[in-house]
């Protein structure tokens, strides 16, 4: 690892003003990772960024050089999700798929195949491609640009800009935590916060944009508690009007919509819901993109945008790591993480109750596709299990897209593991998670609402030692066999400050890596 991180070091040292390392600095370093590979030594991306210089005090060509791989790694991700053409394509299929009737259920499959075989992959695809050329220039180019450097070397754009960058720019029109004081214009993001609560206190899952505000949810209610709270925010911090931003690609929940315009009407604020682009086109108004906050507006992004500054947010390996580090620095202890890789989860693992002692996920898969959990006496039979892909594939809950998507390597490959933390059991020995929604923003975090998510799958009497070959109990997930339920109030104050305690942490990694409002 020496090697490699002094090289990089030098890389970062010399780079030119044309974002280039020079040849001999290029040279080292691609030696330095083909002897790490031979040794088959593994070093995280986390190990290399903690050895190199800080960055405040690299030359201003290394910065922007770094600000510029972040950027052009964000663009090529967003490149054809951004296409006028793609979306309107994609909001056609859909918007006829929904008007099929039921009886013709097979016309409904054929259009939703259409949509995964020509447009699903599109984007990744291209993504995933300009990541290979930029390696390839990488190992190939006798002055390579620094982000080619760095691919070889195993950095890529996200993991810099959550754990190294300063000052990174956030641009406007996929910002999510965006503040013009001079204006009173905001933008802010609605995280989903996902824990497990029992005897121990409550426990850190995951956060989530695009955060599943489903229909079943605002049924709970007679007056919302999100809807409430987000108005309330909005008006005690002076907005005048108010434009929500609904999930991905679905329509928005018609109850929430109708919900939020009468109550910021009633409280004399304009509010205006604003569906994606890609979902099917209804009676609402469309936006891909985060509209310029005018000003006294108050924008509330419930969507996400595959860049760098949401994976902060969103991605599991990313936003663990920041809560991490956020509770090495201050003293804020209203959440518990579950212990995480091979320096926190210990050689011999205890196996206790009819339940997995280990979990492991990949990090850019959602509604439960991505985890799988083990019965194993160590981390290293874990690792051993989940490298037999056909054997994993075969027990997935994933559906077949997502697996392809895994076989072709289109998706992050490299999983986290941490120890399994059981929920309390309900009636029926059932599991449950909590989840939390709370809008974070550069002028305040705001607790929205909390309910609990139950699964319908009794937990087994035993399990067998290995890969949990039945994962569907332990997966609590609206989308597997599960259902939203009411909590218990004093379950409810728990959850709501270890949701402010994430939120807060989540906060404090942006504020301290990107841009949060006009220059100057």
């Amino acid at each position: 690892m020496e090697l490699l991180v002094g090289a990089l070091r030098d890389a970062l040292q010399r780079v030119g003003s044309d974002g280039r390392v020079p040849r001999e600095i290029a040279s080292r370093l691609r030696a330095a990772v083909v002897q790490q590979r031979r040794g088959r030594e593994m070093t995280s991306s986390g190990d290399l960024i903690g050895a190199l210089p800080a960055f405040d005090t690299l030359p201003e060509a290394a910065r922007q050089s770094l600000f510029a791989t972040v950027a052009s790694d964000d663009s090529w991700s967003m490149a054809l999700r951004r296409a006028n053409w793609r979306q309107a394509l994609t909001r056609a299929i859909r918007t006829a798929a929904l008007r099929i009737s039921r009886r013709h259920r097979r016309a409904k499959a054929v259009l939703e195949q259409v949509e995964f075989l020509f447009l699903y992959w599109q984007a990744r695809v291209v993504h995933v491609l300009y990541r290979k050329a930029l390696a390839w220039r990488g190992w190939s180019s006798r002055t390579p640009k620094l982000a080619a450097a760095l691919t070889i070397a195993g950095l890529d754009a996200r993991a810099i800009a959550s754990s190294y960058l300063r000052g990174a720019p956030q641009p406007l029109d996929t910002a999510g935590y965006w503040h013009d004081a001079g204006r009173h214009g905001t933008v802010g993001v609605v995280l989903g916060i996902d824990f497990i609560v029992n005897d121990e206190g409550v426990w850190f899952v995951e956060s989530n944009l695009n955060a599943g505000l489903m229909e079943e949810r605002s049924r709970l209610y007679a007056i919302d508690p999100f809807v409430t709270n987000l108005v309330r925010f909005a008006r005690q911090n002076g907005y005048a009007s108010m434009v929500f931003l609904a999930c991905n690609d679905v329509p928005v929940d018609d109850t929430m919509a109708t919900r939020i315009e009468e109550t910021a009407l009633a409280a004399g604020l304009r509010a205006s819901v604003l569906e994606d682009r890609y979902a099917p086109q209804r009676r609402l108004s469309q936006t891909f993109l985060v509209p310029p906050p005018e000003a006294r507006t108050l924008v509330v992004r419930s969507k996400m945008f595959h860049t760098s500054f949401d994976a902060l947010f969103h991605h599991k390996t990313l936003s663990y790591h920041a809560i991490e580090s956020y509770q090495r620095a201050f003293r804020d202890r209203d959440v518990r993480l579950p212990s995480n890789g091979a320096g926190s989860i210990p050689e011999i693992v205890a196996m206790r109750g009819p339940f997995p002692n280990l979990v492991c996920k990949f990090p850019e898969r959602d509604q439960g596709q991505g985890v799988f959990f083990l019965r194993v006496p160590s981390l290293a039979r874990a690792r051993a299990i989940i490298a037999d892909t056909k054997e994993m594939n075969r027990h997935s809950v994933a559906n077949v897209w997502t697996k392809l998507r895994y076989r072709f390597k289109l998706e992050e490959q490299e999983p986290m593991f941490q120890t399994y933390v059981p929920s309390s059991l309900l009636e029926g020995r059932r599991l449950s998670i909590a989840r939390a929604h709370v809008l974070a923003t550069p002028v305040g975090i705001q607790f929205l609402s909390a309910h609990r998510i139950v699964s319908n799958r009794p937990v087994p009497e035993s399990l067998a030692e290995g890969l949990v070959t039945d994962p569907a109990p332990f997966i609590v997930n609206y989308s597997l066999d599960s259902e939203h339920a009411l909590m218990p109030p004093e379950e409810e104050r728990m959850v709501e400050k270890a949701a402010l305690s994430v939120a807060r942490a989540l906060c404090w990694a942006v504020e301290s890596r990107f841009q949060t409002g006009p220059a100057g």
